[in-house]
């Protein structure tokens, strides 16, 4: 349970697609009325006990959300937060981002535009996703990790 008093905040989501055959990009979508908030978990390592820094970020359910937790290929209608390497994964930024992909080849979306985006941006990127879809719609959300 969140403290009443938790700001919201717009994030911007960046899903990586394929408008055309050959060519990628990512589709930047604005979402408001988030959460954003900094967790620490511990994790066991090799060395030791590790806390890492740990966002969380809770997006309310709009019927534009498209899921692709059971396989679904994400096409650019809507939005989706996708975990993945490289490429595949979104990229989620607290606040609102003007920055936008061009459509290209993959290679040279990642050597042109990709690496100086995350340089530039620091974004987050998701490890784990949870769709909370029970009780009523109004309280149905997706929670990032990143």
């Amino acid at each position: 349970m969140l403290p009443r008093d938790t700001a919201k905040v717009t994030i911007t989501l960046y899903n990586f697609w394929s408008p055309d055959d050959g060519l990628f990009s990512y589709k930047r979508t604005i979402l408001e009325d988030c959460i954003w908030r900094l967790v620490e978990e511990a994790d066991n390592i090799n060395q030791g006990l590790k806390i890492p820094e740990t966002v969380k970020i809770i997006i309310p359910y709009s019927y534009e959300y498209f899921s692709v937790q059971n396989g679904e290929i994400y096409e650019g209608k809507g939005w989706t937060i996708q975990i993945g390497p490289e490429l595949i994964g979104s990229y989620i930024l607290k606040g609102e981002h003007s920055f936008e992909f061009p459509i290209i080849s993959k290679d040279d979306l990642l050597k042109l535009h990709v690496l100086s985006f995350e340089k530039q941006f620091l974004p987050r990127r998701p490890t784990r996703i949870v769709e909370n879809f029970w009780g009523s719609r109004g309280l149905w959300q997706v929670e990032a990790r990143c």
